[in-house]
């Protein structure tokens, strides 16, 4: 059977750190999972912090990322 995860990005931009879920869901997660995602943000001024793979069966939705919270 086939594992398909949810990553889940924590970004940091001007002091600040937000969480956002990566789209589309992956297959794969793995050290070239981080490395494409920071190849991704790269030329942005976010700055990828860390990442978090979660299978589907497995994920709850976390509601402070929709509401946009930051962390500090």
């Amino acid at each position: 059977m086939f594992k398909i995860f949810i990553i889940t990005l924590w970004l940091e931009y001007e002091g600040r750190l937000y969480m956002k879920y990566a789209l589309p869901l992956q297959a794969k997660c793995n050290f070239i999972t981080w490395w494409n995602i920071q190849e991704q943000f790269s030329k942005t001024p976010y700055h990828a912090v860390a990442m978090k793979c979660t299978r589907v069966k497995d994920f709850r939705i976390d509601k402070r990322i929709y509401r946009s919270e930051t962390y500090k």
